[in-house]
């Protein structure tokens, strides 16, 4: 799955915040329980929580053409829907969904 960046192998992305602080997400400085700092990093502690965060798809994913390209919402996206009952971004759906049958179609 391309774009689950906390899913690729067993690598975790990490960003460093002014703060000296983790983040297990290369886009998110805010969740409070995705930051850790220097001393306290674990590999069992937040990155891992973040990393295998279930369900890393919907069931609604199962079925799109697009998965295998797009890996499906990212677990920011999945926290943010089970915490906040946020959507997820169905613009991003649909530029995958486009995207593929683009690349299957296009005779370049």
């Amino acid at each position: 799955l391309i774009f689950s960046c906390s899913k690729f192998g067993g690598n975790f992305t990490a960003t460093l915040t002014p703060k000296k602080k983790l983040s297990s997400c290369i886009v998110n400085w805010y969740y409070k329980d995705s930051l850790t700092s220097l001393e306290k990093f674990k590999y069992q502690g937040n990155f891992t929580k973040w990393k295998f965060a279930q369900p890393y798809f919907l069931k609604k994913c199962l079925n799109c053409p697009a998965m295998n390209v797009c890996g499906g919402p990212c677990p920011l996206e999945i926290y943010e829907l089970k915490k906040f009952s946020k959507s997820i971004d169905y613009e991003r759906c649909k530029f995958f969904r486009d995207f593929l049958e683009w690349s299957i179609w296009f005779k370049g």
